[in-house]
Formats: C-alpha cells, structure tokens, sequence
C-alpha cells in the first residue's frame, strides 16, 4: 500500500495538545499517529506546506488577500516538528503551492498504477476523488467523481473562512446543499454556482481558482462543457450524505 500524507495536519493537531510539554512529548505523538496506520512493508510520501508566500493563489486573490485573516499562533513545538518530519520521515517541504495541492498531485499519479490513501484531515481533499483516511477519526472514505466535484462547487458556493476566500455572498452550507441537489452534471453544478453569483464569472471563477486542488502540475479549474458527465444516482446521493456530515468543519 502507498499512502500519500498531507502532513500539515501533524504539526498543529500534535502541536496545540503538546503546547506546554516537552517537545519529545509532542515528536512521540507525531510518530503515533503516523504508525497508527503504517505498517511494515507500506510506503509512504508525506508532503509540508511552507510558511513563505510563493503559494501560487496569493497572486490569484483580488476580492481579498489570501490567507489575511491568519493569526501567527503557531505551536510551540512547530519548528522542532517539521525538522524531526523532514530528518527522520523524509517529509518533503512544499514551495509554490499548497501541500495539499503535493499531495493531491502524488496521489492521483500512484493511483493509477497501485492501491493508493490519500491521508488527511483537510476538507479542501474531500473535492480530489479517490481513496481518504482520515487518522483521527479513523474513517476510511471512497469519494468518487461526481461527489468530489460537488463538494468542489459547494466550496465555490460558501467560500472558505480559513484561507480567506469569501465564497458567494449570503450563501453557508445548507443553502449551497439546496443549491445543488438537483444537479446530475458537472456543468448543471457549474451553471448553478453562475446562476448564484448573479451571472458574475470573472469573482465565481478567481474562487474557483484559489479552491481548485491540483491533480496534476500546473493544474488549473476548468469550466465545464456541456455534456452530461458524471451522471448522479442513488447510490451517489447515498455517498454524498456519508461525506458531507464534516465537509465544512474547519481543519489547521
């Protein structure tokens, strides 16, 4: 098995508990968590986002400045944390884009030739399809196409408060859900989003491209044609509502 690790999750979760405790405390509870679901003979690649700005969307941003809003409350342990990952685990540090952006990229390149696991915590992964474990809560996901495309445009719809990107006015999750549920394309979620920006394209698509998670180098959102892919059914439907309960709870 290979497991594609967006490590970032690592750092503040194992962090924030170990704030007033000796950083061994905090390394040995990095370390659980990663044997926790590693085993002898699996593999792994475990991607770091860095602190710098060469993330590609601070260019992207116009309505508002990407990541603004974020408070320099770093855990104590978090320098400590990345050093011990990129000495000991082999992490590798990400420039010019998100580690989820690495991880996503990883993933969809192994998936292809192997049993791959996207491990993380994040929501913005749920819009990548594939295999996820989640490691806190310990929930193993499969997301297909269409269900990872519609939690694409519901982000679209209600923005994401972390990062700073304000979403459609007026619109949380619930509206966004109503918004969608009838939807069977790509392109009948995409003229969906339109239909709720009043018609503006040039903000719907600066959101849509500061939340699009690369699968692949230098990936960007694409609008959609108009043929009927990604047809939903029951079963998806059924899907979706397994994956939407925490889609919108706010992960560091």
């Amino acid at each position: 098995m290979m497991y594609i690790i967006d490590g970032d999750f690592l750092l503040w979760r194992c962090g924030k508990v170990t704030d007033n405790e000796p950083v061994e405390n905090c390394l040995h509870l990095i370390k659980g968590m990663l044997n926790s679901f590693l085993k002898e003979g699996d593999e792994y690649k475990l991607f770091l986002g860095s602190s710098d700005k060469s993330n590609f969307r601070y260019t992207l941003a116009k309505t508002r400045e990407y990541k603004a809003n974020r408070k320099d409350d770093k855990p104590k342990h978090f320098e400590a944390s990345i050093k011990y990952l990129v000495d000991v685990w082999g992490a590798e540090m990400v420039h010019g884009q998100e580690a989820d952006d690495a991880a996503a990229i990883a993933y969809c390149e192994s998936a292809v030739e192997r049993d791959t696991t996207l491990v993380s915590t994040d929501k913005d992964l749920k819009t990548v399809p594939g295999t996820h474990y989640n490691p806190v809560t310990k929930e193993l996901i499969y997301i297909d196409e269409f269900v990872a495309m519609k939690n694409f445009y519901t982000q679209v719809l209600v923005g994401d408060s972390s990062d700073n990107v304000p979403g459609c006015k007026g619109i949380g999750k619930i509206k966004a859900r109503k918004l969608l549920e009838h939807c069977s394309t790509n392109r009948e979620m995409y003229d969906a989003c339109l239909e709720a920006y009043q018609g503006d394209e040039e903000l719907m698509h600066e959101m849509c491209n500061l939340l699009w998670i690369r699968r692949k180098e230098n990936d960007k959102f694409k609008v959609p044609t108009e043929e009927a892919e990604w047809l939903s059914n029951e079963n998806q439907q059924d899907e979706l509502t397994q994956y939407e309960n925490d889609d919108f709870e706010e992960y560091e």
